[in-house]
């Protein structure tokens, strides 16, 4: 699931709306009781750097700190995580959130 949520949004053609009714039209399991995809959880997985094999050594929820690597298997290479950032860098107009400095 994982995957194909990084590979379908590393096309360009889902926003996070799209991308989430289309989990919830094919029955794609959420990882949660509520049994629907909302746009919000498709966010907040493809802006999990754990899904890569890296914590930060501070506080996750609020990207504190510097990345390192993990004592876990990444789930998605380095190149499909950079795809995605690309998108949503397009999208946003401006830089992932763990690449703004300031």
């Amino acid at each position: 699931m994982i995957c194909r949520i990084f590979e379908s949004h590393a096309t360009g053609r889902y926003g996070l709306r799209e991308l989430a009714a289309e989990l919830t039209r094919t029955g794609v399991k959420v990882p949660s009781i509520r049994g629907k995809w909302k746009g919000d959880t498709i966010a907040q997985i493809r802006g999990n750097v754990a899904h890569i094999g890296k914590p930060y050594t501070e506080k996750r929820r609020r990207q504190q700190g510097n990345l390192i690597d993990g004592t876990w298997p990444a789930i998605i290479d380095q190149a499909l995580w950079d795809a995605v950032q690309r998108q949503l860098k397009l999208r946003a107009g401006g830089a992932p959130s763990h690449q703004r400095t300031g």
